[in-house]
């Protein structure tokens, strides 16, 4: 052999593995960035899984705020043309009072047949 005898039992003791210390390092900081790179996913997974519950829950009060305010709609429209139309009969009805009004004021007197 070309190496002498004390180097060669250090290369043995080293078991020809100059970087073994740096490979279980980049190991152990692999498996721990995995590890957190799982938490990030199951956490984020989780949101996912919250956020999709909160956005069913606020589709269907959607849904049921939009049905009562289309009812809100057509019940307002209803009480307004209910209260126009009572309106317009009231109009009507002031309107003939006035006109007989008028007729009984432009008529002569009647005269009182029981005086004599």
């Amino acid at each position: 052999s070309k190496w002498p005898p004390e180097f060669k039992d250090k290369l043995d003791m080293a078991g020809f593995d100059l970087y073994g210390d740096l490979t279980d390092e980049r190991v152990d900081e692999s498996r721990a960035s995995f590890e957190e790179l799982r938490q990030a996913e199951q956490e984020a997974q989780a949101k996912c899984s919250a956020l999709t519950t909160e956005n069913a829950a606020l589709n269907e009060q959607l849904t049921q705020l939009s049905n009562q305010n289309l009812a809100l709609k057509r019940n307002i429209s209803a009480l307004y043309q209910t209260a126009k139309a009572e309106l317009d009969r009231k109009n009507s009805e002031i309107r003939s009072l006035r006109e007989e009004l008028d007729k009984m004021r432009a008529a002569p007197p009647a005269r009182d047949s029981h005086r004599q």
